[in-house]
């Protein structure tokens, strides 16, 4: 084998550590940041402070990157989103999900259909 060689398969193994690294310190951010806003979503439930659903909104941003992650964090986001009264929001959250970006085959028309009435009630009650 000549240096060019050598040096380049040096290089792709050095890239692909370097890689694998990220991936697992990606997933471990995303679980990390779900185990958060569950706790904050926990929080706001004994102290009522709409801060703690927004700093647990924003987590579940984050860890919804991750596959691993990504099912459980639109699971939580959506009561999130609907506890803040964003419904508007949260509509617009799930059309831009695919169906099986959820849990459930039905799960995105359910929630889809929960926040689309509790917009209707809304205006109504305007």
């Amino acid at each position: 084998m000549n240096i060019t060689t050598i040096f380049s398969l040096m290089s792709a193994v050095l890239l692909l550590n370097i890689s694998c690294k990220s991936q697992s310190k990606n997933l471990a951010d995303c679980k990390k940041n779900y185990r958060a806003a569950v706790s904050l979503v926990a929080q706001f439930y004994e102290k009522n402070d709409t801060d703690l659903l927004r700093k647990a909104n924003a987590l579940l941003d984050s860890s919804m990157l991750c596959p691993e992650t990504r099912h459980a964090s639109i699971a939580m986001k959506i009561p999130v989103l609907s506890l803040l009264n964003e419904n508007q929001e949260g509509a617009r959250f799930i059309s831009s999900q695919r169906a099986s970006d959820f849990q459930r085959p039905y799960d995105k028309l359910m929630y889809s259909s929960f926040l689309r009435q509790r917009i209707m009630v809304w205006k109504i009650s305007k």
